[in-house]
Protein backbone atom coordinates (compact mmCIF):
# COMPACT_ATOMS: atom_id res chain seq x y z
CA UNK A 1 0.00 0.00 0.00
CA UNK A 2 1.28 3.48 -0.96
CA UNK A 3 0.73 6.78 0.63
CA UNK A 4 -1.59 7.67 -1.37
CA UNK A 5 -3.89 4.77 -0.38
CA UNK A 6 -3.34 5.51 3.08
CA UNK A 7 -4.37 9.37 2.59
CA UNK A 8 -7.61 8.04 0.74
CA UNK A 9 -8.05 5.73 3.48
CA UNK A 10 -7.55 8.07 6.29
CA UNK A 11 -9.76 10.77 4.50
CA UNK A 12 -12.23 7.96 4.35
CA UNK A 13 -11.83 7.31 8.44
CA UNK A 14 -12.25 10.94 9.29
CA UNK A 15 -15.74 11.08 7.20
CA UNK A 16 -16.91 8.13 8.77
CA UNK A 17 -15.57 8.79 12.84
CA UNK A 18 -17.28 12.47 12.36
CA UNK A 19 -20.71 10.97 11.17
CA UNK A 20 -20.80 7.63 13.39
CA UNK A 21 -19.43 9.68 15.76
CA UNK A 22 -21.74 12.36 15.93
CA UNK A 23 -25.14 9.71 15.54
CA UNK A 24 -23.39 7.63 18.42
CA UNK A 25 -24.18 10.60 20.66
CA UNK A 26 -27.68 9.97 20.00
CA UNK A 27 -28.26 6.04 19.76
CA UNK A 28 -28.42 5.41 23.92
CA UNK A 29 -31.78 7.80 23.71
CA UNK A 30 -32.71 6.49 20.25
CA UNK A 31 -33.41 2.94 21.75
CA UNK A 32 -34.96 3.93 24.82
CA UNK A 33 -32.30 3.68 26.93
CA UNK A 34 -30.68 0.24 26.00
CA UNK A 35 -28.32 -1.07 28.49
CA UNK A 36 -26.37 -2.76 25.85
CA UNK A 37 -26.39 0.63 23.40
CA UNK A 38 -25.19 2.29 26.42
CA UNK A 39 -21.78 0.30 26.41
CA UNK A 40 -20.91 1.71 23.03
CA UNK A 41 -22.87 5.29 23.21
CA UNK A 42 -22.96 8.07 25.61
CA UNK A 43 -25.31 7.58 28.06
CA UNK A 44 -25.02 11.10 29.60
CA UNK A 45 -23.19 14.48 28.50
CA UNK A 46 -19.91 13.05 30.85
CA UNK A 47 -16.59 13.90 29.58
CA UNK A 48 -15.81 9.92 29.83
CA UNK A 49 -19.18 9.44 27.96
CA UNK A 50 -17.97 11.53 25.03
CA UNK A 51 -14.48 9.72 24.36
CA UNK A 52 -17.08 6.73 23.03
CA UNK A 53 -18.00 8.44 20.29
CA UNK A 54 -14.29 8.70 19.00
CA UNK A 55 -12.96 5.52 20.30
CA UNK A 56 -15.75 2.80 18.72
CA UNK A 57 -15.66 4.52 15.73
CA UNK A 58 -12.22 4.14 15.03
CA UNK A 59 -12.09 0.69 16.88
CA UNK A 60 -14.60 -0.27 14.21
CA UNK A 61 -12.86 1.45 11.32
CA UNK A 62 -9.70 -0.03 12.32
CA UNK A 63 -11.56 -3.18 12.13
CA UNK A 64 -12.16 -2.64 8.32
CA UNK A 65 -9.07 -1.54 7.42
CA UNK A 66 -7.27 -4.69 9.06
CA UNK A 67 -9.24 -7.11 6.90
CA UNK A 68 -8.70 -4.95 4.06
CA UNK A 69 -5.13 -4.31 4.24
CA UNK A 70 -4.98 -8.59 4.80
CA UNK A 71 -1.85 -7.83 7.15
CA UNK A 72 -0.20 -5.79 4.67
CA UNK A 73 0.75 -2.91 7.32
CA UNK A 74 2.14 -5.24 10.42
CA UNK A 75 1.84 -2.52 12.61
CA UNK A 76 -2.31 -0.99 11.85
CA UNK A 77 -3.17 -1.97 15.27
CA UNK A 78 -0.22 -0.20 17.11
CA UNK A 79 -0.34 3.15 15.62
CA UNK A 80 -4.35 3.08 15.58
CA UNK A 81 -4.21 2.08 18.87
CA UNK A 82 -2.17 5.49 19.74
CA UNK A 83 -3.92 7.44 17.49
CA UNK A 84 -7.15 6.92 19.28
CA UNK A 85 -5.36 7.41 22.50
CA UNK A 86 -4.04 10.59 21.25
CA UNK A 87 -7.15 12.02 20.22
CA UNK A 88 -9.41 11.43 23.30
CA UNK A 89 -6.29 12.67 25.28
CA UNK A 90 -6.64 15.46 23.07
CA UNK A 91 -10.39 15.78 23.94
CA UNK A 92 -10.04 15.42 27.62
CA UNK A 93 -6.90 17.91 27.84
CA UNK A 94 -8.54 20.59 25.64
CA UNK A 95 -11.98 20.13 27.46
CA UNK A 96 -10.81 20.61 31.25
CA UNK A 97 -8.22 23.39 29.66
CA UNK A 98 -10.66 26.00 27.85
CA UNK A 99 -13.31 24.85 31.01
CA UNK A 100 -10.56 25.85 33.46
CA UNK A 101 -9.41 28.78 31.48
CA UNK A 102 -13.04 30.30 31.05
CA UNK A 103 -14.80 29.13 33.36
CA UNK A 104 -17.65 27.72 31.30
CA UNK A 105 -18.87 24.23 29.04
CA UNK A 106 -19.31 25.83 25.42
CA UNK A 107 -21.21 22.93 23.34
CA UNK A 108 -19.76 24.19 20.33
CA UNK A 109 -16.31 23.99 21.33
CA UNK A 110 -17.01 20.65 22.57
CA UNK A 111 -18.61 19.22 19.23
CA UNK A 112 -15.17 21.26 17.48
CA UNK A 113 -12.69 19.92 19.63
CA UNK A 114 -14.24 15.94 18.94
CA UNK A 115 -14.02 17.14 15.17
CA UNK A 116 -10.04 18.10 15.34
CA UNK A 117 -9.98 14.76 17.35
CA UNK A 118 -10.86 12.54 14.66
CA UNK A 119 -8.60 14.75 11.86
CA UNK A 120 -5.58 14.03 14.71
CA UNK A 121 -6.38 10.46 14.52
CA UNK A 122 -6.29 10.47 10.90
CA UNK A 123 -2.95 13.09 10.52
CA UNK A 124 -1.10 10.80 13.30
CA UNK A 125 -2.11 7.76 11.12
CA UNK A 126 -0.63 8.95 7.64
CA UNK A 127 2.43 10.20 9.73
CA UNK A 128 3.04 7.26 11.54
CA UNK A 129 2.36 5.15 8.26
CA UNK A 130 5.13 7.24 6.25
CA UNK A 131 7.45 6.65 8.90
CA UNK A 132 7.15 3.23 10.39
CA UNK A 133 6.02 0.88 6.90
CA UNK A 134 8.00 -1.69 8.03
CA UNK A 135 7.89 -2.33 11.61
CA UNK A 136 8.24 -5.28 14.29
CA UNK A 137 5.46 -4.64 16.85
CA UNK A 138 3.62 -7.11 19.24
CA UNK A 139 0.09 -7.25 17.35
CA UNK A 140 -1.53 -8.99 20.39
CA UNK A 141 -0.27 -6.59 22.41
CA UNK A 142 -2.19 -3.60 20.59
CA UNK A 143 -5.12 -5.74 20.16
CA UNK A 144 -5.54 -6.12 23.89
CA UNK A 145 -4.82 -2.49 24.37
CA UNK A 146 -7.52 -2.25 22.06
CA UNK A 147 -9.57 -4.80 24.09
CA UNK A 148 -8.48 -2.96 27.44
CA UNK A 149 -9.86 0.42 26.74
CA UNK A 150 -13.45 -1.13 25.47
CA UNK A 151 -13.67 -2.87 28.98
CA UNK A 152 -12.90 -0.08 30.46
CA UNK A 153 -15.68 1.52 28.74
CA UNK A 154 -18.25 -1.17 29.08
CA UNK A 155 -17.23 -0.78 33.31
CA UNK A 156 -17.28 2.13 33.72
CA UNK A 157 -20.71 2.91 31.68
CA UNK A 158 -22.89 2.47 34.36
CA UNK A 159 -20.47 2.10 37.36
CA UNK A 160 -18.35 5.08 36.98
CA UNK A 161 -15.34 5.98 39.63
CA UNK A 162 -16.15 9.01 42.02
CA UNK A 163 -14.26 11.74 39.54
CA UNK A 164 -14.89 14.47 37.30
CA UNK A 165 -14.16 12.78 34.17
CA UNK A 166 -17.26 10.74 35.05
CA UNK A 167 -19.43 13.46 36.46
CA UNK A 168 -22.46 14.20 34.33
CA UNK A 169 -22.48 18.26 33.98
CA UNK A 170 -25.87 18.44 33.67
CA UNK A 171 -27.11 16.27 36.83
CA UNK A 172 -24.02 18.43 39.03
CA UNK A 173 -26.70 21.44 37.87
CA UNK A 174 -29.75 19.86 38.85
CA UNK A 175 -28.36 18.76 42.06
Amino acid sequence: MDGKSIKKWEFAEFLFVSIAGTLLHFVYAWSGNQKLAGYVSAVNESTWEHLKLLFFPVFLFTVIQAVAFHGEWECLWKVKAKAVLLGMGFIVVFFYTYTGVIGKNIEWLNIASFFAAALLVSLYTIRQFQKTKDCQCRKMIWIAVWLFVFALFVRFTYAPPDLGIFKDPLKETEA
